[in-house]
């Protein structure tokens, strides 16, 4: 009993620090962009405002009432908006990984108690100290929402000691019926962990348990609910938004986002799987593996490539990766007081590279492209494993040579792990109990990268460096002109940039209305140098340029907007081959835009905000990537981040 009351206490010692630790990291920034979107729709519909024509915005409708209570909670108890939405999350955040150990306290994973106190605090990692997104202050976006519902979702999925009460089948099926809720393709998680329940079982009768049956209640009662109330979702915005998000207006896009994803972010964590090559997975093994390749489908399927989507994604990987890790210790297949340099190379790897940790070791000039010539050396006694060898290997020239180094990173690292994972499993397993020294590397660099992640998004957070964290340069020029030329809260500003809504923190803080339809006015400026925007053999393309060209518009004719900022820096650095014109030349192409603009607007200033790079050289010899005429002067330290042109009502 002491035991076990002292196993509770150090749990809940771990995730009591977790939490402050998030609290007080979270203290220093202000709220991310998506947050502040969030905010201010929950906002529009708490005032009965629509779809379409009134916002517009690609998610499904439940989170935004959700603000829109948070909203009414905040105007009854005078609370501002920001810290009722800050204090909610987190109370729900504590509730759901309660209630998800009180449910895992249930399933057969308790019986190690060690794995059950993996599982809880890799929870709290994942939600409170978000992996490559904690210093964007995003907390209050519908991702939070679904880590809400997962973690209980993956308690239930366990195997349990004793069968489900009635009690237990309505809560599974309500987690299960909510996740999609939120957006059509988090389905995916329960798609996924069911349909490997229904293979076990192989009885239809399966479909007919009380928790799919409400899950089945929930989805078409949702679907009712929203033709009903809001049917301009499904005729206006469902076929809008695809072309207005490029990655799924275009097969290459999508295909280079994919190809991205596999090897910058999912690639480096595949070799946490080597441990199965020696360990049998067990049944709570599987469970986590399923979690893991839904996790995957879901991250490639989001395909947005935006920084808070990986949230889900690393949660998932953290889960997995603590639990895997501390059986492969606990079976002393891999004794790391054995590869002391391994681990500490580890830590000085990076200095070889002039880019992230990760990269260092599996990147384009990785460590772990040694393995092409390690590989035929120790195993040329094995002519079917040559064969294979020598197949890989004239596909990776193939693929650096015509495809990039994205393809070529995602190649090598699946390419090598199935190798790798051959050789343990079939070779090395007959003359050793152990991992051989180059998997020990693999799995210790998995592992190390997580944590790089969880440690290098702590310190950007701590000490403001990312050009995602607010409050920063951005947002005290916002700060600065709206108090100058928009000082009443009636007053608004416009911003046309790229970049993804960086006016909505600010305007949230300093209390100001929104008049915008379309969250980012002109998220499709980063692509008006490659199209025109009234392509008229794309009538669709046209109706949706036209729509959000419509809404800039109406939001210049306002007499309540004050302040305009137009955005020029991702036109300039994207392309350095071609003369670009800005997106307000491109608007003011438009004859009414510029009469009504050139009356009523005057310039008042132009800011540049740089921000520190590495110098990255490229490898003409691999990649065959031919020098610009940029690349032959000696490359600066510092590039452009924004290049803001201010206009101010006159």
């Amino acid at each position: 009993m002491r035991k076990f009351t002292f196993e509770n206490r150090v749990l809940i010692a771990c995730c009591s620090a977790i939490f402050l630790l998030s609290i007080f990291l979270r203290s220093l920034i202000d709220i991310g962009p998506d947050t502040g979107i969030y905010l201010s729709l929950g906002k529009k519909v708490a005032d009965g405002k629509k779809y379409y024509y009134d916002f517009f915005e690609s998610n499904f409708p439940i989170s935004f009432y959700f603000y829109a209570l948070e909203y009414r909670l905040s105007a009854l108890l005078h609370i501002d908006p920001i810290i009722t939405s800050e204090i909610i999350i987190n109370l729900l955040a504590l509730v759901s990984i309660s209630w998800s150990a009180k449910i895992l306290a249930r399933s057969e994973v308790h019986q190690n108690k060690a794995h059950y106190n993996l599982i809880i605090i890799g929870f709290c990692l994942g939600f409170f100290l978000r992996p490559n997104a904690l210093q964007m202050g995003e907390f209050g976006t519908k991702t939070s929402f679904i880590l809400l519902l997962l973690f209980p979702y993956i308690s239930y999925s366990f195997p349990r000691r004793s069968d489900f009460t009635k009690k237990d089948l309505i809560a599974r099926g309500c987690l299960i019926g909510l996740m999609p809720c939120f957006k059509s393709h988090y389905i995916i998680f329960p798609l996924v962990i069911e349909l490997y329940k229904f293979w076990q079982k192989k009885s239809v009768r399966f479909f007919l348990e009380l928790d799919k049956l409400i899950a089945a209640l929930i989805y078409v009662s949702y679907l009712i609910w929203m033709l009903k109330f809001m049917p301009e979702f499904f005729e206006m915005i469902v076929p809008m938004w695809m072309k207005i998000y490029g990655s799924y207006d275009s097969n290459d896009i999508f295909l280079g986002n994919f190809l991205r994803l596999i090897a910058a972010h999912i690639g480096p964590f595949a070799f946490s799987f080597l441990v199965f090559s020696r360990l049998k997975p067990d049944k709570n093994d599987k469970i986590l593996l399923l979690f893991f390749c839904a996790a995957v489908l879901l991250f490639i399927l989001e395909n947005a490539m935006t920084i808070d989507q990986s949230v889900i994604f690393y949660s998932v990987t953290t889960i997995c990766v603590l639990k895997f890790t501390f059986d492969l210790i606990v079976s002393k297949k891999i004794i790391f007081s054995e590869n002391k340099f391994i681990l500490i190379s580890l830590f000085f790897l990076p200095i070889f590279d002039l880019s992230i940790f990760p990269s260092a070791i599996f990147g384009l000039t990785g460590f772990n492209n040694v393995w092409w010539l390690i590989a035929p050396i120790i195993l040329i006694r094995y002519p079917r494993f040559l064969l294979v060898y020598f197949l890989f290997l004239a596909a990776a020239i193939m693929i650096i040579k015509h495809c990039g180094y994205w393809s070529y990173i995602a190649f090598n690292i699946f390419a090598l792990f199935g190798i790798l994972f051959f050789y343990e499993k079939k070779i090395h397993a007959k003359f050793s109990q152990k991992f051989s020294v180059f998997s020990v590397f693999l799995i210790s660099a998995s592992l190390s990268s997580l944590i790089y992640l969880y440690v290098s998004s702590a310190f950007e957070t701590l000490t403001r460096k990312s050009e995602y964290s607010f409050p920063n340069e951005v947002s005290n020029m916002i700060n600065y002109y709206s108090k100058e030329f928009a000082p009443s809260r009636e007053d608004s500003l416009l911003m046309v940039s790229s970049g993804n809504g960086f006016n909505f923190p600010r305007l949230n803080y300093l209390k100001k209305e929104n008049y915008q339809k379309f969250h980012s006015a002109s998220i499709q400026a980063s692509s008006l140098h490659n199209k025109s925007m009234f392509d008229i053999s794309d009538l669709d393309g046209v109706f949706v340029g036209y729509y959000l060209f419509d809404d800039i518009r109406k939001v210049l004719k306002n007499p309540r907007t004050k302040v305009i900022f137009f955005n020029n820096s991702h036109n300039v650095l994207s392309q350095r081959n071609r003369c670009l014109i800005t997106s307000l030349e491109y608007y003011l192409l438009d004859q009414d835009f510029r009469k009504f603009f050139l009356e009523n607007f005057r310039f008042t200033n132009r800011v540049i905000i740089n921000h520190e790079v590495e110098v990255i050289k490229n490898i003409p010899l691999i990649t065959g990537i031919k020098p610009s005429a940029f690349d032959q002067i000696t490359k600066s330290k510092k590039q452009v981040l924004h290049d803001f042109e201010i206009y101010v009502r006159k």
